[in-house]
Order: C-alpha cells, then sequence, then structure tokens
C-alpha cells in the first residue's frame, strides 16, 4: 500500500479497533511513515493504550527517531500505575533506556531488568539490556575507574541469562579490543557471525552493521563481506551498508566488485543526504582509483621484463 492511495479521510473515520489494527498493518508490511500517522491519530483517541503505545514506539524506533521516541514515552514515566499494568511494561523502559546517558540510562535499564524478571521476560530480552548496560559503562561511562570490571560483570549477567546472547557477545568483542586483544575479539565475533547468519531475519539492522564493521576491523574479511551482503539485500539503497560493503571489498583486494558498489552509491537519489558516509565514498573511490592506476602500472612493468626477457 503506498501512501499515495491512502485516503486519510477514512482512516480518520475508522472505529478504534479498526484504526489499531491499520497501523498494525502498514507497520507489518514497513510502511513506517503512514503507520506512524496512524498510530499517532489512534494514540490521540486512545492514550491510555500501553500496548498500542508499545507498538507506536517500535515503529519510533525502528525509523531512527530518537528524539520522537524520547517524547513519547516521557509522558508516561510518572504514570507507574499505568505502565507496570502492561505485561511488557519492561520494553517500554528499555527503548526509553536508549534515548538516555551514563547513570540515568543504567538506572532505567536496571529498573526494567527488575519488571522483566519479576514478569518471566524472554532470556533475550534481559540478556539484550545486560549487554545494554555494558555498553553504557564502555562509552559514556569510560573514564570511571570502577567501569571496567562493572562492564564485565554486565556481560556476565546477559551471559547467564542467555548464554548465547550476541548483543552481550558484541560488547565482550568492543571489550577485548578496547584492551588491544585482537584474537580474543576475532573469538568472540566468530561466534556472533556463526549464529548471526543463520537467524538473520531475529537482528535489526544497526547491529548486523556494527558486526560487519568490527569483522572488518579484525580483518575477518570473508565473514564481514557476506554479512554485510546479507544486509544490503534487506535494503539495497541504503548508502551505509552499501558502503561498508564496498570498503570490505576493497580491504579484502577485491578492487573491481567494490568499485561497482561505490559508483552504485553516487548514482542513489538520497547519497547526499548522509554528508560523512558521501565523503568516505569519494575517498574510497579516489583510493580505488590508485589501486587501478597500480595494477595498470604493475602489468606494464611485468610486460616490459618479459619484452626484456626475449631480448
Amino acid at each position: 500500500m503506498e501512501e499515495s492511495t491512502i485516503d486519510w479521510d477514512k482512516v480518520t473515520a475508522m472505529d478504534n479497533g479498526t484504526l489499531l489494527h491499520f497501523a498494525n498493518d502498514l507497520y507489518e508490511a514497513l510502511h513506517l511513515e503512514q503507520a506512524k500517522s496512524a498510530y499517532q491519530m489512534y494514540l490521540k483517541r486512545n492514550p491510555k493504550n500501553i500496548e498500542a503505545l508499545d507498538q507506536y514506539t517500535d515503529c519510533l524506533e525502528q525509523m531512527g527517531l530518537v528524539e520522537e521516541l524520547q517524547q513519547a514515552l516521557t509522558p508516561y514515566l510518572n504514570q507507574q500505575d499505568l505502565i507496570t499494568s502492561y505485561e511488557h511494561c519492561y520494553k517500554l523502559l528499555f527503548k526509553y533506556a536508549q534515548t538516555q546517558q551514563g547513570k540515568q540510562a543504567i538506572q532505567i535499564y536496571e529498573y526494567g531488568i527488575q519488571l522483566a524478571l519479576q514478569r518471566n521476560a524472554s532470556k533475550r530480552d534481559i540478556g539484550d539490556a545486560f549487554a545494554a548496560i555494558a555498553e553504557v559503562y564502555q562509552t559514556d561511562l569510560l573514564q570511571f575507574k570502577e567501569s571496567e570490571q562493572t562492564c564485565i560483570d554486565a556481560i556476565n549477567n546477559a551471559f547467564k541469562h542467555d548464554p548465547l546472547n550476541l548483543d552481550a557477545f558484541l560488547q565482550l568483542a568492543n571489550f577485548h579490543l578496547n584492551k588491544e586483544d585482537d584474537e580474543a575479539a576475532k573469538k568472540d565475533l566468530r561466534v556472533i557471525y556463526e549464529k548471526l547468519v543463520v537467524e538473520m531475519e531475529e537482528y535489526d539492522e544497526d547491529f548486523i552493521l556494527q558486526v560487519g564493521k568490527l569483522l572488518v576491523e579484525v580483518e575477518l574479511f570473508d565473514q564481514s563481506i557476506k554479512i554485510l551482503r546479507m544486509l544490503v539485500e534487506r535494503n539495497v539503497e541504503d548508502p551505509e551498508s552499501l558502503y561498508m560493503l564496498a570498503f570490505a571489498l576493497w580491504k579484502a583486494q577485491k578492487y573491481e566488485e567494490s568499485q561497482k558498489i561505490v559508483n552504485g552509491i553516487l548514482q542513489l537519489p538520497d547519497a547526499k543526504e548522509d554528508q560523512e558516509i558521501w565523503t568516505a565514498t569519494l575517498e574510497l573511490k579516489d583510493q580505488l582509483e590508485k589501486e587501478t592506476w597500480m595494477d595498470v602500472e604493475d602489468e606494464e612493468q611485468n610486460d616490459l621484463q618479459k619484452l626484456q626477457q626475449l631480448e
């Protein structure tokens, strides 16, 4: 269903149940902008439907709208009875924690974990939350002396609840890279890779992209290329995913394919919107042209040597 085919006057006239069903259908079909509008319309009528709020904030999260996600959740934080009446209330807290920084984020994650344990949440949800705490200690709170041990404690807690939690393995890989222990990081990333290639659909694009970047960093190029190819198949017009695939191919000395992808990025209609990726793509293009020129020069030198040998 395209946006141009939606009669919003008819949508406005829908009863509450039909409107929420319509919003959910749009979300499942990945018509996120339209789903967002439909959810907003529904929640304006039914602000106390926390399940609908959960679905709406899932939509905002997938769209990467961090500020709007925070704005949507903030009015509900002081309504504890309303929030905790929802079975999956911990998910709302985890989403809100992502919009916060430092110790405030950790406090919200910890409260969410407490509620999750009370409600027998999935082992992955709990493991992901502990892994998120570890990430905060490795980023926002890195300067504090106790952060290193607290980070490891959070990772261990993640594994306690979910022994194969990939978010926790990713944080462990980052921890080892910060310690300049590339071999340990490779071991962590191989675990992620083996599970991710089988369960790719269960993980969001940001997570897969992070894994792809780290695989390149530790020079596991074949694995990074496979992961990034699978990611690009999800969204063939995402400049960042395409750039990382082109970069991984370049690092693996697969220059011709890398060049084709770079040329494709430069032709995308929205490619310039992310100036950082646009600039990096142009720099990679220049580097690839240098590699091509050097290859030609090497071939000419080899041909000359062969001629000299014949003489």
